[in-house]
C-alpha cells in the first residue's frame, strides 16, 4: 500500500439502482490498483488495471422493467432463452399469455431481450396467435358448433371453422358476433383479442439494457446467460480511472 499499489480487491455490492432496473448484484474482482498522487496525503486518485465482475439482473426486477404486473418471466429450456407467461383479462375471459424470447448480446456494451412468438390461449376455448402468420383456432368442440356455411356465407372463403382463422376472417367474426352464437363464445372475447396486435404483446415483454456512455476505461460486456435468478452478464475493463 505504501508503495502505491494495491494487488487485489474483491467486491460484493447488492441491489444497485441503475434507473427503471435495479441490479440485484454486482460481484467482482480488482487486480493491481495504481494510486495516482502521493501517499498518505496527496492522494487523486487510482487506475484499475484490470477489472472482472458479474452483474445479476432479478427476474423480479426486469418484471417491473416489462410494466406488465401480469407477466412474469423465467428461465426458457434452451440457452439463453426466457419464457414469458401470465393471465390477463381478455372480453369476459381470463387468457393464458405464453411467449418465448431470445436473449442477445448487442455489441461490447449491451443486450437485449427479444420475443419470438407469443401465443393467448382460452382453455377449452380457443388459441390466438397474434401477427404476420398468426391468426385464430378454435378448439375441435367449439369449432364444431359453428355453422360452415353461414361463415362460409360471411366471408366469402371456403373456411373451415378448425382451421387458422386469420385477418378478413378474424374480422368478420367481430363484424358479424351471430357467428359465435352457437358455440357460446361472448363477441367481446374476439373483441379483446383483436386488440391484442403483435407489437402490442411482444413490446410488453422485451427489455434492453446499455452500459452507460460515459464509463471510464475499456469497460465492455463479455458473456451473457440466463439462470434460474435473473440475467447474468460478465463484464471486463482495463486501465479504468476512478477519482
Amino acid at each position: 500500500m505504501l508503495a502505491g499499489n494495491i494487488d487485489h480487491v474483491e467486491v460484493n455490492v447488492p441491489d444497485v439502482d441503475a434507473g427503471p432496473v435495479s441490479v440485484a448484484q454486482v460481484k467482482g474482482t480488482v487486480d493491481d490498483i495504481r494510486i495516482v498522487g502521493s501517499l498518505p496525503s496527496s492522494v487523486k486518485g487510482a487506475v484499475l488495471s484490470r477489472v472482472r465482475g458479474d452483474i445479476l439482473l432479478d427476474f423480479k426486477d426486469l418484471n417491473r422493467e416489462v410494466g406488465a404486473s401480469q407477466i412474469h418471466l423465467m428461465p426458457g429450456p434452451e440457452k439463453n432463452t426466457v419464457l414469458a407467461g401470465g393471465d390477463v383479462p381478455v372480453g369476459d375471459k381470463q387468457a393464458q399469455i405464453r411467449g418465448r424470447a431470445q436473449l442477445q448480446r448487442t455489441g461490447d456494451r449491451g443486450l437485449r431481450l427479444t420475443v419470438q412468438d407469443t401465443r393467448v390461449v382460452v382453455p377449452g376455448l380457443l388459441t390466438y396467435v397474434p401477427g404476420k402468420g398468426g391468426g385464430l383456432q378454435l378448439t375441435a368442440p367449439v369449432a364444431d358448433k359453428m355453422d360452415k356455411g353461414e361463415l362460409q356465407q360471411e366471408t366469402g372463403k371456403h373456411v373451415l371453422p378448425r382451421q387458422m382463422m386469420k385477418g378478413r376472417v378474424l374480422d368478420t367474426l367481430v363484424d358479424h358476433p351471430s357467428l359465435l352464437k352457437p358455440t357460446g363464445i361472448d363477441p367481446s372475447l374476439i373483441q379483446g383479442l383483436q386488440k391484442l396486435r403483435e407489437p402490442k404483446v411482444a413490446q410488453q415483454m422485451e427489455f434492453s439494457a446499455q452500459l452507460p456512455d460515459n464509463l471510464p476505461g475499456d469497460i465492455r460486456l463479455r458473456d451473457i446467460s440466463v439462470t434460474k435468478n435473473g440475467i447474468r452478464a460478465q463484464v471486463t475493463g482495463k486501465d479504468v480511472p476512478v477519482g
